[in-house]
C-alpha cells in the first residue's frame, strides 16, 4: 500500500549508455514498453520470466481492491515434509494498473520480485539499518512502522519501503540528482535531500545483492546540473496529495 506525496521540479537530462541482463516480461499487453522498461532499469533485476497481467484500472491485492500493483508468489515446499523451503519461491507473478503512472508501479513491483527472489534475512536487516527502521528481518512484513508527512500519518512494512527504494534506484540510478520529479510512496523519503546519502546506500545494497547472485550491475545514468524554476519567493514546488495502494 502506498500514499503519494507529489513534488514537481525540473531536473537535468540524463544518458544511459548500456544495461545488464534483465527479467523477461511475459505479457500480452502492448500498451506500454514493459520489456524496454525492465531492460533499462538502473539496478539488477530478477533474471527469470515474470508473468505480467496488465489491468486498465485498480487490481485486487490481498483484500485491497484499489491497489495499483500486486506481486503474488507461491513458496517452494518440501514434497516430503510439507515444510516451506527458504530461498526462491516456486512461482511468482505480477499485476499492474496501466492507467495510473504505470512505470512507477512497474518498477515498484520489480522491487518486490527482487527481494522475494534474492534477498536474505541479513540483506533485509541491512536495508532496515540503512533507512533507519528499528528491528531486523523478523519485522520485514510487519505493518507497524509509521511516518507522518505534512500531518498525514502513514503506516507501512519495511518491504514496501524497500520496493520504493528499488523503484527510485531503477529510475535514477545511484547518481540520483537532487530535486527529481517523483513521488514519496508510503512516506519513503528517497527524494528528500537529507536522505540522499542513504538512498545511494540503498542502491549500492541492491547492486551488491545482484552481484552476490551472479548479476551484472547496469550502467548508471550521468546527469547534467539540475535546473530549478524560481520566482521572487524562491523555489517553486507544486504539492498535491493522492492515495493509492501498491503491494
Amino acid at each position: 500500500m502506498r500514499r503519494l506525496l507529489l513534488g514537481a521540479v525540473t531536473t537535468g537530462a540524463f544518458i544511459i549508455t548500456s544495461t545488464a541482463s534483465a527479467v523477461t516480461i511475459q505479457t500480452s499487453d502492448t500498451t506500454h514498453p514493459w520489456q524496454q522498461w525492465a531492460s533499462t532499469a538502473q539496478v539488477p533485476t530478477w533474471t527469470g520470466t515474470l508473468p505480467l497481467t496488465v489491468n486498465p484500472g485498480y487490481v485486487n491485492c490481498g483484500g485491497f481492491d484499489d491497489a495499483d500493483g500486486c506481486t503474488s508468489y507461491t513458496p517452494a515446499v518440501d514434497q516430503t515434509t510439507g515444510q516451506i523451503l527458504p530461498g526462491p519461491p516456486a512461482s511468482i507473478s505480477t499485476q499492474v494498473n496501466s492507467a495510473d503512472d504505470p512505470l512507477t508501479t512497474f518498477y515498484h513491483e520489480l522491487g518486490q520480485v527482487f527481494w522475494i527472489e534474492y534477498m536474505t534475512p541479513a540483506d533485509e536487516t541491512q536495508f532496515m539499518q540503512i533507512v533507519g527502521l528499528a528491528g531486523g528481518s523478523s519485522n520485514w512484513s510487519n505493518w507497524a512502522y509509521h511516518r507522518t508527512v505534512n500531518g498525514v500519518a502513514l503506516t507501512f512494512p519495511p518491504f514496501e519501503w524497500f520496493a520504493e527504494g528499488y523503484r527510485l534506484c531503477a529510475t535514477y540510478g545511484i547518481n540520483q540528482p537532487a530535486g527529481v520529479n517523483s513521488v514519496e510512496g508510503l512516506g519513503y523519503p528517497g527524494i528528500e535531500s537529507w536522505f540522499a546519502a542513504r538512498q545511494r546506500q540503498v542502491c549500492a545494497l541492491i547492486d551488491q545483492v545482484g552481484v552476490d547472485n551472479g548479476l551484472a550491475v547496469p550502467a548508471q545514468a550521468t546527469y547534467h546540473a539540475a535546473t530549478v524554476a524560481r520566482h521572487k519567493h524562491g523555489r517553486r514546488i507544486r504539492i498535491a496529495w493522492g492515495r493509492r495502494r501498491v503491494w
